[in-house]
């Protein structure tokens, strides 16, 4: 279910759920609307729950869940990927003005976006990487890269 929440906050849908909500509540209030929406009192009677209900799904679905990160992200337990030592990965967090930031399946901005990374996520990063892209781990397991400005080492 949360990874299908995740999809669905990546779309529109949550800004048109909240848009129709705030619609049907405006249509509990008014008799008619710029001359071509009329509302009856046996509409009225519903517009206003159902406004409340497509407004609230809206809202639940435009917010951000966070992602649980394996091990405590305070002591630097997130294990490196398969085959790598520990000590070339260090934590890290985005510094993008503008995230999430992208993490793709290849170092450069032209191969797949894989995932994206929100303000504040903890992941991985072999700071030690050659190039302008470091490889990374999320806590939820997905490996790719990141522009190595974007990087911010927590300590």
């Amino acid at each position: 279910m949360q990874d299908l929440i995740k999809a669905i906050h990546d779309t529109p849908i949550p800004n048109l759920l909240i848009a129709a909500g705030l619609l049907f509540l405006l249509l509990g209030f008014v008799n008619k609307l710029g001359g071509f929406i009329e509302v009856s009192p046996e509409q009225k009677r519903l517009t206003i729950p159902i406004g409340l209900l497509v407004l609230t799904v809206g809202l639940i679905l435009s917010m951000r869940i966070p992602t649980p990160i394996v091990g405590n992200p305070n002591d630097g337990e997130i294990s490196p990927p398969p085959g790598k030592p520990q000590a070339s990965y260090v934590r890290a967090t985005t510094s993008d003005s503008n995230p999430p930031t992208n993490l793709r399946n290849g170092p450069g901005s032209n191969y797949e976006i894989v995932a994206r990374i929100q303000k504040g996520e903890i992941y991985l990063v072999d700071l030690q990487g050659s190039g302008e892209w470091l490889p990374v781990k999320t806590s939820n397991n997905k490996y790719g890269y990141i522009h190595r400005p974007l990087v911010r080492e927590v300590k």
